[in-house]
Order: C-alpha cells, then structure tokens, then sequence
C-alpha cells in the first residue's frame, strides 16, 4: 500500500495462491518493509463479512532505532585513515600505480563515482607495487561497496545505517582472516569466517527489530439505520387514517402520529427486507436515547417490528442520532445511510450534547446522507386548541430590592375571537395581570411583568393563562410555567453622595471597592437641584430600595428634593437600611439639614451642630467605643487609634440625642463618632473628613483606615451573616443531569466579624432530599470558599443545603434550598416542526419526505451494493519474542569460533 510503505506500492494484490513478492522499499515514519508474501484462502461466506477474498498477508517489517551516528563515525575513521595512507604513499614516491588506478576506475564508473572511486582507487594500489588489472577491479568493487553503503546511510537513515555497519563489520572479519598466527587449513579458516560472519548477520537482524505483520482483508457491507421518535408528542392526533393521504380531510378523524408511523413500517416491511439484498437495517426507536431495535440482515432478513409506542418525556434528536452511529463505527460498520422519522419537535436544545444540525454535517461529511420522514402537521387540523405558556424567563438570582423581569410566551391555536387573562404570581402573591384578544387561528404573544422582591429567600414565580369566560371543549396544551427563584441579600450595597470632589470621598470608595463584598454607587452633586432638571437619583421609592446603607459628605439639603429626603428617613426607619453623615463644610447644620427628615434620623441635633474646628484632631475610643465593631481596627483598639496621625480639623457635633452613643470623642470631649438606631434602622455621625492621611501616612496605617470605613459600613447595612452555602442556580432540569449536560455545583463561605474569609474550621455539609434523607457532603477547600459538586439526583423536587460551622466561639449555620424539575417538555411543542428536518437532510446531502411519501424514499435510497474492502493488520514484535534465543544463539557461535581458535592456537 503506497501511503504506507513507500515505494512498495507497486506490489501486486491479485489472488494467486502461494505467489512469493519481495519487496524492498522506502520508508513512511520509521517501519521498513522487507518481504511480503501474498496467499489466497477461500473459507466459506459469513454474513457481513465474505471470507471467499480474504488475503492472508505475512509482513516482515523492520522497525529500528536510528543509528546513522554510529555509521558516519566509522565510515569518517576509515576514510581518515586511507588519506593518511594515500599521502603517506604520495609522499614516498610510490603513488603513480595508484594515480593510473583511480583515472581508469572513474572512466568505467562514470562521471557520477569519480569521487568515490579517485579516493579508493589511491587506496587500492598497494605500496610498492606495479599496476596491474586486479588494481582496477578492486578500486571498482571498494568504491562500489562504501558508494552503496552512504546511500543506505543517507536516504535509509536507521536500517540503512545498520546495514553499513553490518557490511563493513563483515569486510572486516574477511580482511581479519586474510593472514593468521598460524598455518590453518583454507576450510577451517572459511568456517570461522562464517561463524563469524553469522554473529554479525544475527545482531544486525536483532537491531534491525523485525516485526512480522499478518494482514487481513474483509469485505464490510454497509448499515442502515431508521431511527423512529418514540416521544410523547408523537401522540398527538392530527394524522389521516391512511398515512398515504398527503392532508387530513375534513370528514375523517385524525389519528395519532405514532398510529400512522407503525402502519407506514408495517406497509413497507417488504420494502425493509428487500433492502438487505444491498445493506444490513438495524430500526431503533429513540426519545433521550436509542431505545430496542432489531436487525434486518442478509442472514435474517424476515424479523418482526420492533414495539414503538410514544411514552418518551422528551426528544433528542441530535444526542439519539449521533450515539446509535457512533455505537456501530466503533464497531467497524460501515453506515451507507440513516433514515430519521420524526415530527421534528426537538426540545432538549439546551441540553443536547450533540446538536441536530452539526450531527447531520458530520455525517455528510463522511458521506452518510440523512432522510427525514415528517409525521404530524404544521398547521392546525380539525378541532385542534391548545394554550400554551412557554419560554419562562427570569433570573436564577436577584438581589434584593432589586427590579426582577419576568417573560414568557403564550401560544394559542384555534382560539380566534376569544379573550386569554395572562396572571403572574411571585409567591402566592399576584404581581401582573394582562388580557390578550386572539385574532388568528395561531399566535404566539410575548408577555413581560416586573416586581421588586423586598424579602431575600426563594420564591416561586409563575405566570398561567386561561380562557375568559366559558373553557373551550377539548383544550389542551400546558397553560401555566414557573421556576424557583433565589432573592438573595449577601453583598452590601452602598449609596455615597457627594457635593464635590474631593480626596476623602476618592479613599473611601478605594477602601470600600476593594472589599469584596461591597458595591459601591458613587454621585457627585455639583449645584443645587432645580426644577427644570431630573435629578441624578429618582424620587420613587424603587429607586433607593436596593442600597443598604446611604453615605452624605460635603453636600447641602438644597442639593436633594424634599421627597428624595423623605424616602432615605422612611429607608431607615421602615426598612431598616442605614445612613451615615460625615464631616464637611457643608455637612450638619451648615449644611441646612436641620429642618429636614434627615435632622430625625442622625444620632445629634443638628440645630446646635453648626461648628467647627481647625485645630489638630485626635481620635480617642469611649468605653462603648472600645466594645463597638466600629472602632476595632486592631487587635489593642486603644493603641490602634492611638497610633493614627492627628486630623486637621472637624465638625462639632452638638446636642447627642438619648437613644445615641458615642463612639470617639476628642482630647477636649468633643464628641466626633455617635451612633444611634432608628426604627428598624441606625445612623451614624462622624465629624471628620480627612482619613485620607492614614493611607499617606509613614506609619503605615492604610489597612487601619481601610478597616475603619468598611466596618462603618457592616454596622450600617446591620449584619449580613457570615456564613453561607448556595448551588449556582436555584432550578436544574432533570433531563440535563441525567444526561450530563451540567451538574449541580456546591459553593460555601465562612467570614468572621469584619468580613474576612475563614477556611480553617471544621464545617458539616448535609443534603436533605424531597424525601427528607439526609446525606452528608464533602466540600474541598479553597482560599475564599469551599466548593464542591453533588452527584446526579435521582428524584426531583426541593432540595436543602445545610451548612454548621464554629467561627470565633459561636455555632453558625445557614440553609439554601434548589429545585429539580422535570418538565413536560412534549407538552410544549403542539404543531410539527418540519424545518428541523429539512435543514438536518440538506446538511447531510439527503432529502426531506413527508411521510406520506415513505415507499419513495425507501426506493430511492442509493446503497451501494459492493461492499467496502478493509484490511486487518496484526503485528509481533519477533524482536521481544525472539531475544533469549538469539543471544543464545550469539553466544553459542561465539563459544564455538573461540573454541576452534583455541585448537588451532590461533589463542
């Protein structure tokens, strides 16, 4: 075969029995072929495979390591070795003979070895000697021999150079028994040069490492493959009673799909059996997976149908199709065609391992053409209505206070003139009503509804359609979708208002960005507010529900609406975010907040708190602010503060209200942090405004005014708990898992108080099923977080996470619940979907039918009845079988030369 042995592509394949063929050849990568011989052996015909052509093929073929290396060494000694000899003769006057030697040689050898033969025609006139004709001979046979052996070694670089090596090895045993110590008989001399001679030939040949190689040819017929969609939308009735009727007439009543499938493939049994003559058909049915089949070969053509009934709960097309291929080519099959009978509902896209349309190029690209059969209509037939909702969006995730969007689509077929109340519920709460006026015999309408969850946990959302009015007779499809929806509240969301630029308002969001549970929202209000302008934050009450906490610097009342002031009181004392005002020149009373909302939530009055001070600032912890999270920005709060640059400068708060505390004061009392809860909520005011110079500072205390700012926030947006566990998302489809489309993955986290990740303290993991089993988990530890994936369920419904662990002395724990579903999905996809099909059959090269035009398709099938010829290679390694004998056999031949010597007293 040319693509494998080079050269020896020219060796004849005809059947003829015991015809010997040597082969010399080439060299494709590093096998080498030797010798071949070709036998005929008829054996009786089997099924697929006709032994009547089967070629029995014994292939000697040498595999060797590459040793050109060795061979260029010797080959360059020995030739450095003649020049010192050929100028040793120039010089001593001797070289005429061999002059007269080399120009005779290189005219009878050509122009081509005058190189060769000059060099070894010099080296062939012996010292001394006259010219005579045996001078030119064996400048001929010497120049010839080291010719053939540099172009073994240069265009057969492994067994080319064993070869050189092994003939100048045995030039030189020759050469070695030229003369002797001692008078030997010519016979007996002859036999140690072939003992010798022997040795030489079996090493080489145990280099060469032979492989012996049988080859065997097999005549492959081909398959094909009807795969029938046994799925549950196959049930639908919208069939003639005879499949051959192209349309449903209006008198008749409809019949199922499968019904019409079962009669087409009875019809045309015959059809099926005919086909073996050319091909072997396996007819599988297939919902998820190819599911029973039967085999329609040349041995058994006559075998009954196989039992399809439509009870699959979805259709893959794509992953059916591509394994029940894949299954017969690691076989060795060879597939001429595949033959798909479907309604064309695939509705596993998002979870198919194999898409349709890729499955169906790959096959045309290895020339397997694809005909689809269509069964079922497009259109609505007789007394078809459905409602249907379908395509449910909405996130996994939201956060709360945040805008969730919800959409579907609801289809209605053969509901013209009626009225369809579109209802979407968030919990058992009803968040958005519609009516939709249906006009046509089929529409497909895009709904869309928003709500604003306020509480975090999970929640169902559904939207449902139904008729107004009386119910239609007879409607069917799935009027109603829903999926688990996940409210979380984990990261805090930060509001930071300022009335200009400044550096304190760049370092705190530096120090509250880096955190990784932060989000911060950064506005910068140049000018006071006016009425002919939007403001940059909107006045509903939606537009502040997400942030946890509100910071204000230098920024005046004038600056926000009276509204905008209403909803941040109403934010704290309603719904328990937090507020915090620091220090500025137009922060406090001068800032003109005193007659305000805000005035009620801060923590002082900010009628008397109109001050302010330019002399040097040190802060200086209260005994309540020793024990507040707040101020811990060190393991020694005291020394911590202590150690912190004085500030240029403050606000003086004035007027702490009862329920307030103060955190920090100055060296002369001034109070400068004061905390105080307010409704479900709490403020804070701090009088400064230059921490900035804690990160500038040489002492090094950046991480203190890091930790500052972000624990002012965690006390704003009130714990967030620091322990928590969660899937990736709340709802998983059953049929995904099962197939292995996704898994669910596991992630948990641990933080102490100021939010820093703990990894090192023992955790209980535990899944409890729908079933309330309780089975315990293993999460592997990260540098943030633990993560892990759970094994494929084997039920569906709700499942709960449960995480345990000990942080700073205290047990905490947290829940997290997801939700596997196994939605109907054939009740989803009403009417066929015969583009599917016709886009599959041009992909592939092959043709779409109807399947009212089944018998044509089955005549028109083109399967070639030749079958393919596959060769069958095995291969031994005679190198590895044979190694103990060989180097016995060396060793004897060895021994026995050394021994005869010995007699001789050669020794």
């Amino acid at each position: 075969r040319r693509d494998e042995f080079g050269l020896t592509g020219w060796a004849s394949r005809a059947w003829t029995k015991h015809r010997a063929l040597v082969k010399l050849g080439g060299q494709i990568g590093p096998v080498r072929t030797v010798v071949a011989w070709d036998v005929e052996r008829p054996t009786r015909q089997s099924g697929r495979r006709d032994d009547r052509v089967k070629l029995l093929g014994t292939t000697l073929l040498l595999d060797p390591p590459v040793w050109p290396a060795l061979l260029f060494v010797a080959v360059g000694l020995a030739l450095l070795w003649e020049v010192f000899l050929l100028l040793r003769w120039i010089w001593s006057g001797r070289g005429a003979a061999a002059a007269m030697g080399m120009t005779f040689s290189a005219l009878l050898l050509g122009p081509v070895m005058v190189p060769v033969v000059a060099l070894y025609g010099l080296m062939a006139s012996a010292p001394g000697e006259a010219f005579r004709g045996r001078n030119l001979l064996r400048a001929c046979l010497w120049g010839t021999l080291i010719f053939v052996s540099g172009f073994l070694a240069v265009s057969w670089s492994g067994g080319g150079a064993i070869v050189a090596v092994m003939i100048c090895a045995t030039l030189w045993a020759v050469r070695a028994y030229r003369r002797t110590t001692g008078p030997v008989k010519r016979s007996i001399k002859v036999a140690m040069l072939a003992l010798r001679i022997l040795v030489l030939l079996l090493l080489s040949a145990w280099a060469l490492r032979p492989v012996l190689e049988h080859i065997r040819y097999e005549r492959l017929r081909g398959w094909v493959l009807i795969a029938v969609d046994t799925s549950a939308s196959m049930k639908r009735r919208d069939m003639p009673a005879v499949y051959t009727d192209a349309k449903l007439r209006p008198a008749d009543e409809p019949v199922s799909r499968m019904h019409s499938v079962r009669n087409a493939l009875n019809d045309q049994h015959g059809a099926i059996e005919a086909l073996t003559d050319r091909a072997d058909v396996e007819l599988f049915g297939f919902s998820a997976l190819p599911e029973a089949k039967v085999e329609f070969t040349q041995d058994s053509p006559d075998v009954p149908l196989p039992p399809l009934e439509a009870a699959g709960m979805v259709t893959a097309i794509g992953d059916a199709v591509a394994k029940a291929s894949d299954a017969r080519m690691e076989g060795g099959a060879e597939i001429s065609a595949i033959v798909l009978i479907s309604d064309g509902c695939n509705n596993t896209s998002s979870a198919d391992i194999y898409e349709p349309e890729r499955v169906a190029a790959l096959n045309g690209s290895r020339g397997v053409p694809i005909f689809t059969i269509g069964v079922g209509s497009e259109t609505p037939v007789g007394s078809t209505r459905t409602l249907t909702v379908k395509d449910l969006a909405a996130p996994d995730e939201v956060e709360a206070f945040n805008r969730l969007l919800i959409a579907a689509t609801v289809e209605a077929i053969g509901l013209a003139g009626r009225e369809v109340k579109v209802t979407c519920r968030f919990a058992d709460k009803v968040v958005g009503e519609k009516t939709l006026s249906v006009e046509q015999a089929q529409i497909s309408v895009p709904v869309k509804f928003t709500y604003v969850p306020l509480a975090p946990g999970f929640r169902r959302v559904r939207i449902s359609a139904e008729c107004v009015g009386a119910r239609p007779r007879g409607l069917a499809g799935k009027a109603d979708a829903g999926k688990l929806v996940h409210v979380v509240d984990r990261d805090v969301r930060i509001l930071y208002v300022e009335g200009k630029f400044r550096f304190e308002s760049k370092y705190i969001a530096r120090a509250l960005q880096a955190g990784r549970r932060f989000r911060l929202e950064r506005h910068v209000l140049l000018e006071p507010l006016k009425r002919e302008k939007t403001p940059q934050i909107g006045e509903e009450l939606e537009d502040w529900l997400a942030y946890h906490a509100i910071i204000f610097g230098d920024v005046q009342a004038s600056q926000f609406s009276r509204r905008q002031l209403e909803i941040v009181r109403d934010l704290v004392r309603e719904y328990g975010k937090g507020f915090c005002m620091i220090g500025g020149r137009r922060s406090f009373g001068r800032g003109g907040w005193a007659n305000t909302p805000i005035a009620d939530v801060l923590p002082i009055d900010l009628g008397k708190s109109t001050g302010e001070t330019d002399k040097m600032i040190r802060v200086v912890p209260t005994e309540d602010g020793l024990k507040s999270g707040i101020m811990r920005i060190g393991d020694d709060v005291a020394a911590a503060w202590a150690r912190l640059d004085p500030m240029p400068g403050a606000n003086r708060l004035a007027g702490v209200k009862p329920a307030a505390t103060v955190l920090a004061e100055s060296r002369d009392k001034w109070p400068l942090i004061v905390s105080q809860p307010y409704g479900n909520g709490r403020s804070l005011a701090i009088a400064f405004d230059t921490t900035w110079r804690w990160v500038l500072s040489p002492k090094d205390t950046a991480e203190a005014q890091k930790r500052f700012w972000r624990q002012v926030v965690l006390y704003l947006a009130a714990p967030k708990g620091n322990v928590w566990i969660a899937t990736d998302k709340p709802g998983y489809e059953y049929h995904r898992l099962f197939t292995g489309a996704e898994s669910v993955k596991v992630t948990a986290g641990i933080e102490d108080a100021s939010g820093r990740p703990v990894t090192d303290t023992l955790i209980k993991v535990t899944l409890i099923t729908p079933a309330k089993v309780e089975i315990p988990l293993e999460l592997k530890a990260g540098k943030t977080m633990r993560q892990g994936r759970l094994p494929p369920p084997k039920e569906t419904g709700v499942y709960t996470l449960k995480i345990e662990a000990r942080v700073e002395n205290k047990t905490l724990s947290a829940e997290h619940r997801f939700e596997i579903i196994r939605r109907d999905l054939e009740a989803l996809d009403v009417l066929a979907r015969f583009d599917l099909l016709r886009r599959m059959a041009e992909a592939s090269g092959g043709k779409f039918f109807p399947l009212a035009k089944f018998e044509d398709m089955l005549a028109s099938l083109n399967v070639s009845a030749e079958p393919r010829i596959v060769p069958r290679a095995e291969r031994q390694d005679l190198s590895e079988k044979l190694s103990w004998p060989l180097i016995a056999a060396v060793l004897l031949l060895l021994c026995t030369e050394w021994a005869v010597r010995k007699r001789k007293g050669l020794v």
